[in-house]
């Protein structure tokens, strides 16, 4: 990296660093080391065997060109991750967030009596030394292993008006005959880079490896270059095969935001990715530029980059749907005794009028048998909340059945694959009208165990105390990923080994599990809560649905014929300047207004009696970006048009 002054200011005592959460094979078992006389922050396994890797190797942040020490993000308050850059700074100086030393032993915190370091965890944790996470107190005592992250920083530098700095960085890995063995090796191979980089051969071409082959660079074909999609839901790139490639890496970046490009790699001279994947995450019809690039690879060969293509495509977001009061839909649509959720006899109907008495809001809202609730645990910011409206207009289903579902347990040790209660499935666009199986797909449940016990989903396994309420206890967590063939084929392979297994929990192999998931997890975090007197989870035939918007409107309205009352607007998608038409086949009162997508009424365009013929009106010109209902009634014929209003 080289860094540029730009400014007129000198800077002072600048520093440059490198972050990594490393998540080395199984994230939740690692440990971390400074080595102060290589420069490099490492990340190693805490156990002799790792989920994914087997024999678990070591990965190293080597800053070659001098490092003055490296730090550790975790904790909480000022040993947590910094969040100003004051906060930053401080770590790059080897401070905490608040200023204070870092201390050896204990977790370095506030412990004046103890020697100050700059390096995190330095002591040698092959030979066990003192202050390391294999001995963090000087007498033996082994760290909790978890989730590590930190990084390594520069020697200080000044920077005076138009100069630079070279910050030069090497990411390293090696793979010994055990967990310390493979920070052994990663030691040699840190030294030999090093050597390289101070004689010079390192980023010359005499070191780079004599039998990579180069490849022909891929030639782009479509789209053209400067192109405007439009609004689409897809686009399809494609360039020419090159001999002897194995695969494609596709790169992608937002041209007005994104320094670094986005990959995904491909076997084929062709991709295909939704239109949301170049457009930034906000609700409404959303237009971007966009750049594109691809490179060819092989077996130790590789082509260099394509030219880079810009264009431009518009997509079109929802975000997801909530009630008038704030909370998620997520509704109860039927209850384990066939009863009408929303009837007389309905101990709870939070929200039915909302959902036109087809559904019982559960959401921090009993179900309507005052037996559970539904909720997330630890927070809306990391819950489905943060991810559901991605996926609109998908709705999804939590169903309790007899046979229920398999479900893992893969984000803590033991790994293991048991049979639920419930099932998952992406039910389509359907609101809460009746489900149309046709489209839809069963996800994968995976679950989190709060207090351990990963050998059954348990009602009680957040206690009273810890969950959303008091003198409540919830669930395991519950999260729920695509498969990446079918829910079929993970229940082939594991159907049997869970019935034969002691308690029908089965042993999982973590990595054989995990490839069954495409990545991509719309429900995270859920859980089901019921008193602490008498937890239980919602009875078999209980279906609970998790409501995104409506669909997006269709770009053309058709006029309806032979009708009493036509009603269209446009332009749609509208800056704030439409009209609104309205046709009478003959005299009548006619009533217009604009609601929005939660049925509330935002304005009255026009009331009363009008002669036959076409009657125009504009829309308000205050109306927010979004999308909005435009309602025409006569008498007991109601005709509704939707448009986009984009600012």
């Amino acid at each position: 990296y080289e860094i540029e002054n730009r400014s007129l200011n000198t800077i002072e005592a600048a520093r440059a660093g490198i972050f990594a959460d490393a998540d080395l094979g199984d994230a939740s078992d690692d440990f971390v080391h400074s080595d102060s006389t290589r420069g490099m922050f490492v990340t190693y396994n805490a156990i002799e065997q790792d989920a994914r890797y087997g024999i678990p190797p070591a990965v190293g942040i080597d800053i070659l060109s001098g490092a003055s020490g490296a730090f550790d993000f975790g904790g909480s308050g000022p040993t947590d991750d910094p969040v100003t850059a004051v906060g930053l700074y401080n770590r790059l100086q080897g401070l905490w967030n608040d200023g204070t030393p870092v201390y050896a032993f204990g977790n370095g915190y506030n412990q004046p009596q103890a020697p100050i370091v700059t390096w995190a965890f330095p002591g040698d944790p092959v030979a066990g030394e003192p202050w390391s996470e294999e001995n963090n107190n000087g007498e033996g005592t082994r760290n909790a292993s978890g989730d590590r992250r930190g990084g390594t920083t520069s020697v200080p530098f000044t920077l005076a008006p138009d100069a630079s700095y070279t910050f030069d960085v090497g990411i390293l890995f090696a793979q010994g005959a055990d967990r310390l063995d493979s920070i052994t090796e990663l030691r040699s191979v840190s030294d030999a880079i090093q050597t390289a980089y101070d004689d010079g051969t390192l980023l010359s071409l005499n070191g780079l490896p004599t039998d990579i082959d180069i490849l022909p660079t891929p030639a782009l074909v479509t789209p053209p270059d400067g192109i405007d999609l439009g609004l689409r839901d897809s686009v399809t790139f494609t360039w020419t095969p090159v001999d002897g490639a194995e695969r494609y890496t596709f790169e992608w970046r937002d041209s007005g935001t994104d320094a670094d490009f986005r990959s995904v790699t491909v076997d084929e001279a062709t991709v295909t990715l939704s239109a949301l994947a170049f457009v930034p995450f906000a609700q409404g019809l959303v237009t971007n530029d966009a750049d594109w690039r691809v490179t060819a690879s092989a077996e130790r060969a590789t082509s260099l980059p394509s030219e880079t293509r810009s264009f431009r495509v518009s997509g079109f977001r929802t975000g997801l749907l909530t009630t008038p009061g704030g909370s998620p839909a997520y509704v109860e649509v039927q209850n384990a005794d066939g009863t009408d959720v929303c009837g007389p006899t309905a101990a709870s109907t939070g929200s039915c009028d909302f959902f036109n008495d087809e559904g019982n809001l559960v959401w921090h809202s009993f179900d309507s048998l005052a037996r559970y609730y539904f909720s997330e645990a630890g927070g809306t910011a990391t819950g489905s909340d943060a991810t559901l409206g991605r996926y609109a207009p998908q709705d999804f289903e939590i169903r309790f059945t007899d046979e229920g579902s398999l479900a893992a347990y893969l984000f803590q040790a033991p790994y293991n694959v048991i049979r639920v209660p419930f099932e998952i499935w992406d039910i389509g666009p359907e609101g809460t009208g009746a489900n149309d199986p046709s489209d839809d797909v069963q996800l994968i449940p995976y679950l989190f165990a709060d207090n351990g016990g990963t050998c059954a989903f348990n009602a009680d396994e957040i206690p009273d105390g810890e969950g959303t309420f008091g003198a409540f206890v919830e669930s395991d967590r519950i999260y729920a990923y695509y498969p990446e063939t079918s829910y079929a084929d993970f229940e082939a392979t594991f159907s049997d080994l869970v019935e034969a297994a002691p308690d029908n929990c089965y042993a999982a192999n973590k990595q054989s599990a995990v490839i069954n998931v495409s990545g991509r997890r719309p429900i995270r975090r859920q859980v089901f809560g019921s008193p602490a007197s008498s937890p239980a989870l919602p009875g078999t035939g209980t279906v609970v649905r998790m409501l995104t918007t409506p669909p997006r409107p269709v770009a053309a309205e058709p006029v309806p014929a032979a009708s009493q009352l036509a009603l269209s607007v446009g332009p749609n998608p509208s800056r704030g300047e439409a009209t609104v038409r309205v046709t009478l086949a003959a005299p009548g009162t006619v009533r217009v207004r604009v609601l929005d997508l939660l049925g509330r009424e935002i304005a009255v365009l026009s009331e009363g009696a009008r002669p036959m013929g076409e009657h125009a009106v504009q829309l308000p010109s205050g109306l927010a970006s979004g999308v909005y209902s435009v309602e025409a009634r006569l008498g007991k014929q109601t005709v509704t048009r939707l448009v986009t209003v984009v600012r």
